[in-house]
């Protein structure tokens, strides 16, 4: 997984404010890697269709700016669990693949915000990511997915194959 832009187009479509920016916490750009094992039903690799294991480990520095400078950042690496139904097409050395996956996250961070100066804490009764909006900690932000602890993949690629 690369992080190119600090200013992510998925952030930009959703309802995320845009004092909010996300980077690459790993090695450069790359903020980190997927492994997965395929069965394939038919039992001919890239064809047909597949049942996989993928898991993934992607680590992400997100902050909020203002015209002052930084409001606060939080560093998450983001260890996810995937089962995943998909199907290959291929032609000669060409393929054209698709599917969906349902995962859960492996890491479980907390980060929320108490008393009057909204000071951060892991101690937190919800499972929440929270990153500050403002000055105050009036406004804020979970950084954690609507279905959180469980995500969605979907997935869609060209290649070759040799």
């Amino acid at each position: 997984m690369f992080v190119a832009n600090s200013d992510p187009p998925v952030f930009n479509l959703g309802s995320f404010p845009s004092e909010l920016r996300q980077k690459s916490n790993g090695l450069g750009a790359m903020a980190g890697a997927s492994f997965g094992a395929g069965f394939w039903l038919e039992g001919k690799p890239f064809e047909g269709h597949v049942l996989r294991a993928i898991f993934t480990n992607e680590g992400y520095a997100y902050s909020t700016r203002d015209d002052v400078g930084t409001i606060d950042e939080v560093k998450h690496t983001e260890r996810r669990f995937f089962g995943y139904f998909g199907s290959h097409s291929r032609w000669g050395v060409f393929t054209i693949a698709g599917g969906i996956g349902l995962g859960v996250e492996l890491n479980d961070e907390k980060r929320c915000f108490v008393g009057v100066d909204g000071e951060p804490t892991e101690d937190c009764s919800k499972d929440q990511l929270l990153i500050k909006l403002d000055r105050p900690a009036n406004n804020v932000i979970d950084l954690n997915g609507f279905l959180h602890p469980a995500y969605l993949m979907a997935r869609i690629s060209l290649g070759f194959v040799f």
